[in-house]
Order: structure tokens, then sequence, then C-alpha cells
């Protein structure tokens, strides 16, 4: 194999490798929504945005940052022209309806499927229109520590930004793997307290806090 071949080899198993990651991630972040506690919220933030969620009763939101509420722009005409396109409700002043960022909705109940999409959004949002390379930079945020994708969606443990953004492809791989494995743990029922709910017929009954 020639220098440009291993160094094109290379490039594709960086390339795989990070599909895995922001596999894994629409995964756990999927598994946070749908166990969010009621009258809660949590962000994901980096410097070029944030992503937030928060339940009540009978919906759970979801958001992307806007260039409003950043007080800059980071997200392109063609940005918003995509979230426009996928469905993404525009950032509004009416008093009646007031949000300030990109805004979408889970009626509840809902199916865990209807969750696995929201998540897939939030991370297509995340990468194709905050451009994040990669969810390491986000660091959750909350005031409610009961939330369980809290530890699920940290960042890997003893390393810095910069390392996990010039990371090898086996490094990445390896990050998936532990990421999914501590997600499987926490999605077996076996590994809870009488609190545990489980699922009954596909609704929305979630663990209870």
């Amino acid at each position: 194999m020639g220098l440009d071949e291993a160094g094109e080899h290379a490039r594709e198993e960086v390339e795989s490798a990070v599909e895995a990651v922001w596999d894994w991630y629409s995964q756990a972040l999927a598994w946070t929504l749908f166990t969010l506690p009621d009258r809660s919220e949590m962000a994901l933030s980096t410097d070029c945005g944030y992503v937030q969620f928060r339940r009540y009763s009978s919906e759970v939101e979801y958001e992307v940052s806007s260039n409003k509420m950043l007080g800059v722009q980071r997200i392109s005409a063609e940005g918003e022209a995509l979230l426009i396109s996928r469905d993404w409700e525009p950032p509004t002043d009416n008093s009646l309806t007031f949000h300030g960022n990109w805004l979408r909705r889970i009626r509840c109940p809902a199916q865990y499927a209807v969750y696995e999409k929201a998540a897939d959004e939030l991370v297509w949002a995340l990468r194709d229109v905050l451009e994040l390379p990669l969810p390491f930079e986000l660091e959750p945020e909350t005031y409610d520590f009961g939330i369980r994708g809290m530890a699920l969606l940290a960042r890997p443990h003893g390393y810095s930004t910069e390392q996990l953004r010039t990371a090898d492809a086996s490094q990445l791989r390896r990050f998936a793997q532990e990421g999914s494995i501590a997600l499987a743990e926490d999605r077996n029922p076996t590994n809870h307290g009488p609190g545990w709910q489980g699922r009954e017929g596909g609704a929305d009954v979630r663990i209870s806090t």
C-alpha cells in the first residue's frame, strides 16, 4: 500500500469511528430525553452554541440555540433555512408564544422511537448546523442532578479537549464502545431499585424520581 493509499485508509478509519461516536451519542441522548424527570431541563453547551431540552407533564421541548440568544451569528443563513426545512419552529417575539431558540416538541405519552428520532434531529443540528465535529466538547448543564444523562453524556474522563479533538480511530471507537456499555447498563432494569417502572405497551412510562 502506497503512502497516499495508507493516508486515505487512515482518514476513512477516522471517519467511520466518528460516525460510531455520534451513533452512540444519539442513543444516549434518546435515553436521556426518555428518562427526563417532569419539570426538569438540561443543556449541552459548547463555544459554538448549545442544545437544550425540558419536560412538562404533556410534552418535551427541545431546542437549538439561535443567533439571537447567542448574540452572535453562529448559524449561517443556509443553516437557518435547513432548520426551517426540517420543521423547526423559528425564534419568535410573540408575547404569548415566546421562545428565543429553534424549537421542536414531543407530545407525551410517546413511544421510544419518537425520542430516538428527536435525538437524531438534535445530533443532526449539532453536526450540520452548529458544525461540531465531535460531541466531546459539549458540557452537560442542569440544576437537576437526578437527570440520568448527566453521566452518560459527559466527556471521557481524564482527557483534555485538545486530546479528544485529535483522538485517532482506535481511541474514538473505544470511547464509543465504553459509552455504549454504560448506556446498556443504565437501560438494564435489574440495575435499578424499586423506582424503576419500565415500559407498558410502548407508552411513555419513565423512571420515577
